[in-house]
């Protein structure tokens, strides 16, 4: 009996699972830390496809006013040659047909244009590099983008 009780009392080689435990809450961190770049760096590549995108749509320029006397509607923009919005709408979404972030689909999700500013918002999805299962039940396991940009024309009369 007395062999027993000293059994139950000995301490000794309770750091083990202490040390395990925290190992262990140290590599999840370290994981989702890891997670967590990756999603900014998805997310800045796809802010660099919606600069280009935006770029694009803004080199759409209004060929009457750009070829004509200068003064049809660009004389409001401070000779700025305004925009052709439904052009510039088809070369975005056909810019960003052509683009991937990651092997994935981008969707155009927002456009906007007026005067000689084209305004455009995308969204896509990426893989996390380290999948929890936790994390795969909640969101599928894909985490979502979404950049918003804007470009203006600097093409002018003058």
């Amino acid at each position: 009996m007395r062999n027993l009780r000293h059994t139950i009392d000995d301490e000794s080689g309770s750091l083990v699972p202490l040390t395990s435990g925290l190992f262990l809450v140290l590599l999840i961190l370290s994981l989702g830390i890891v997670n967590l770049g990756d999603s900014y760096l998805g997310k800045r590549e796809l802010i660099q496809v919606a600069e280009a995108a935006a770029q694009v749509g803004a080199h759409q320029l209004e060929l009457q006013s750009y070829y004509g006397d200068g003064l049809s509607d660009s004389s409001q923009l401070g000779d700025r040659i305004p925009i052709d919005c439904p052009a510039a709408q088809s070369a975005v979404a056909a810019y960003i047909r052509a683009a991937n972030l990651r092997g994935e689909s981008i969707a155009l999700a927002t456009f906007g244009c007026h005067d000689n500013q084209v305004d455009i918002g995308l969204s896509s999805s990426i893989a996390p590099v380290v999948s929890f299962p936790i994390f795969v039940d909640i969101s599928g396991g894909r985490v979502s983008v979404r950049a918003d940009v804007s470009a203006v024309s600097v093409f002018g009369n003058k």
